[in-house]
């Protein structure tokens, strides 16, 4: 009974340490997490920041209502339209950021069409919308920018959704000709795509699916008859690891 006794008591003290040792390890892994203000006086160009990218060359990429920003963790380079030069930005209010699979960076603006642009020359070559021409972007304000897994770019305007073929530099304008509301032809918010090669969009007028293969939409919406959803702007779109899509509205949360 004695040496139970003692065996319960070393037991006890030996879990009564490895408790400690873990709150020890628990409290010493805890981060004081310090903010950093990047402001005017620092070089960045506008303090309204839209966008924000990391590319492949560590660089930091910020779109402003004033410009776009290359950081290098010191200094910043700042890229602004100047109608004197054809081969700058389009204009300075830039909303949406995508560096591609091949290292091409694409820059959405606000009423100056996409832009890529030339890391050698550091210029910009421009795509806007040409009146009359189906192949041209569907509108000059591009929202979100998207590459799939076939390496496909999508073009989310204000007016639409867009594919982009890169190689004969030439849109597709991905239009429900079966929708008599055409609901997709709204402003396109936010772009992902399944395990299924599906794009979903996040639109003003709800969430789509579109399968790239049969062409097809699926709707979900406040009008929807099955699986709708309480509001219609759908402001960001998330897939998580399940294969759950996580939808952002505005002012009606998740």
């Amino acid at each position: 009974m004695g040496n139970y006794k003692v065996f319960n008591n070393i037991k006890n003290l030996f879990f009564f340490t490895v408790l400690i040792f873990l709150n020890i390890i628990l409290f010493s892994n805890k981060k004081n997490y310090k903010f950093d203000h990047i402001s005017l006086k620092d070089g960045l160009s506008q303090v309204s920041v839209y966008s924000i990218l990391q590319d492949k060359h560590g660089f930091m990429w910020f779109g402003t209502f004033d410009g776009l920003n290359r950081y290098d963790g010191k200094n910043f380079v700042i890229f602004k339209h100047d109608p004197d030069d054809k081969n700058s930005l389009s204009r300075s209010i830039i909303w949406s950021l995508l560096e591609d699979s091949d290292g091409d960076l694409w820059i959405g603006t606000i009423r100056g069409g996409l832009n890529k642009y030339n890391r050698i020359t550091e210029t910009f070559i421009s795509y806007k919308n040409i009146k009359g021409n189906n192949e041209s972007i569907s509108d000059n304000s591009i929202i979100s920018l998207y590459e799939d897994k076939e390496k496909n770019i999508w073009v989310g305007t204000l007016k639409g959704l867009n594919l982009f073929d890169k190689k004969n530099e030439k849109f597709t304008h991905i239009i429900d000709s079966k929708n008599k509301l055409n609901r997709n032809n709204s402003r396109i918010n936010d772009i992902i795509e399944d395990d299924n090669f599906n794009i979903w969009i996040a639109s003003d007028t709800g969430l789509s699916k579109y399968n790239k293969k049969t062409g097809n939409f699926i709707y979900y919406n406040k009008f929807s008859k099955n699986k709708n959803i309480q509001q219609n702007f759908v402001s960001s779109l998330f897939i998580d690891s399940a294969g759950i899509v996580w939808l952002g509205r505005r002012a009606s949360g998740l």
